[in-house]
């Protein structure tokens, strides 16, 4: 998405007259990443939920319905396995209805951010970080949307916040990733899930 937005986007599981407020969701979220730092941009989670909680200016069509937060470790991982865990929590934590195609196309929106970091950081969705011992880190900002089937005029949006480690020192060693890429990787995974209504536009706008 072009624009000064620091999230992608994976809205195709929503019809296509609600995609539009999508757009708009990522815009609104965008303002709570924080670009003090130009080497390190970070989303603000606190700043983002006061917002939504506590100062919304959208009403009905912006409401906060629940957040939910997981790490994920074990000795050796893949890419592809990473992105199994990470939509399975996903999938069990939320009150969106996540079947085989939704599984699929979220974890392929993953699985194809962390095999090319590099377009991800150009696109401003992704941010590289050093750690001690030899690892290294990114931070990946994703909006997931899919249907309410109970009320056709709203969906669900998962502002999701993912951080992958691994025993991997430079940046651009990163980019010789693979699928099935076997390292020492954790993760955290942060999700806010909103319910927006149809009529939700960024107040930017």
């Amino acid at each position: 998405m072009s624009g000064n937005t620091y999230f992608n986007e994976c809205l195709t599981l929503l019809p296509s007259h609600l995609q539009p407020t999508g757009n708009q969701v990522t815009k609104f979220s965008s303002h709570y990443v924080r670009l003090e730092d130009p080497n390190q941009k970070y989303f603000d989670q606190n700043e983002f939920l006061e917002a939504v909680c506590n100062n919304n200016p959208a009403g009905d069509d912006l409401t906060f319905n629940q957040s939910q937060n997981v790490a994920i470790d074990q000795p050796e991982m893949t890419i592809s396995i990473v992105a199994d865990k990470i939509v399975e929590f996903l999938r069990q934590s939320l009150d969106a209805v996540l079947g085989d195609n939704e599984v699929a196309v979220w974890k392929k929106n993953i699985e194809d951010t962390f095999i090319d970091l590099k377009t991800a950081k150009d696109n401003g969705w992704a941010e590289f970080s050093n750690s001690d011992g030899g690892y290294s880190s990114w931070e990946y900002r994703v909006l997931f949307a899919a249907p309410n089937y109970d009320t056709p005029d709203s969906f669900y949006s998962c502002i999701t916040i993912i951080r992958l480690t691994a025993d991997i020192q430079e940046e651009s060693s990163w980019s010789s990733l693979q699928s099935g890429t076997k390292k020492e990787f954790s993760a955290s995974v942060d999700a806010m899930e909103l319910v927006i209504g149809k009529d939700f536009k960024d107040s930017s706008d």
